[in-house]
Order: C-alpha cells, then structure tokens, then sequence
C-alpha cells in the first residue's frame, strides 16, 4: 500500500471511531424506560384477542402490565 492509502485508511479509522463514540453516547442517554398504552378500536372481532395477546406476551418478557 502506498502511504496515502495508509494515512486515508487511517483517517476512516478515526472518523468512524468519532461516529461510534456519538452513537453509543446517544444510546446511553436513551435507556430511559417509558410505558406503552395502547388503544385498540374497530368494529368486529380481535379486540380482545389482541389485547390478551398483547398481555401475554409483556407477561412474558417480565414487563409490568397494570
């Protein structure tokens, strides 16, 4: 390789380890928990099957469901 191939290959190491330090700040900051509501409307059925499922599946993964 010649030197400027180097020093460009080089100079991409260093941007895109300055794009991984924003990213994984950006992550950090973002692992606030939040809650979920969901409505669910509609003529017919699947409601409540729906609803039940939705439960089911947070029970499931230990999330709170009041």
């Amino acid at each position: 390789m010649s030197m400027s191939e180097e020093s460009k290959q080089q100079r991409h190491k260093e941007r895109q380890q300055k794009v991984k330090e924003n990213v994984d700040k950006k992550i950090a900051n973002a692992q606030v928990e939040k809650g979920l509501l969901l409505i669910i409307t509609g003529n017919g059925k699947g409601k409540s099957t729906s609803g039940f499922g939705t439960v089911a599946r947070a029970s499931d993964t230990a999330k709170s469901v009041q």
